[in-house]
């Protein structure tokens, strides 16, 4: 009896070794950081700040600033080590135009255009700072029987300027006494030297009338 016993108890043993050998993890401690797999299909991560990691590392990262402009754009990632296209910037500021980009908030960077391509390394940031400048019109100015030249005026849009003095030669027996955006005196007038705003280009012509 106790011989039987002993036996069925053997059998026993083995049963549970062979079957706990078939369920258990079987790990491959690799030093690279692998996935392990498991007998019911199961899978353990390693290293998963690692992996993060190393996913990040082929990537440089540009920070658009707005530098007081409105707005705001997303970081753009770089792939390391391709030229690649900046993204358009977006920004905008009243009654100016973008003028460039800079690597330092006091333009005593680098500059880089609208859309320029850049290199960047894996890991590293570049911030860039949006510029602008303000948007400009031109008065022109036009004899109208006069004679002489003056000179174009670019003025900034919206601010008020003062009028160039008038410089042409009047004709025969006549005097200046102003502008007028008609050739024919029957658009608007400004004096000599008159304090105006604009918002676009102007055209004035010189006004002529008999000399006393």
């Amino acid at each position: 009896m106790n011989k039987a016993f002993i036996i069925l108890l053997s059998v026993l043993l083995v049963f549970m070794a062979i079957s706990c050998n078939s369920t258990n993890v079987a790990y491959a401690d690799a030093d690279d950081g692998s996935i392990s797999s498991n007998a019911d299909g199961s899978a353990d991560l390693k290293d998963t700040e690692n992996e993060q990691s190393s996913s990040e590392d082929g990537f440089g990262t540009v920070i658009f600033n707005p530098n007081s402009a409105s707005g705001s754009m997303p970081d753009q990632q770089i792939p390391e080590g391709v030229l690649t296209k900046l993204d358009k910037c977006t920004l905008t500021m009243v009654d100016c135009h973008f003028a460039g980009w800079n690597t330092d908030s006091a333009a005593e960077g680098d500059w880089l255009d609208d859309e320029a391509e850049i290199m960047l390394s894996a890991g590293e940031q570049m911030t860039l700072y949006a510029f602008f400048e303000p948007d400009t019109a031109t008065v022109t100015f036009y004899a109208n029987g006069g004679s002489g030249d003056m000179h174009a005026q670019n003025v900034i849009i919206n601010q008020g300027f003062v009028l160039n003095a008038n410089s042409f030669t009047a004709p025969v027996n006549t005097a200046f006494y102003g502008w007028n955006t008609k050739t024919d005196g029957s658009g608007d007038f400004y004096g000599d030297c008159a304090y105006i705003t604009i918002k676009e280009n102007l055209s004035l012509y010189a006004m002529w009338t008999p000399a006393n």
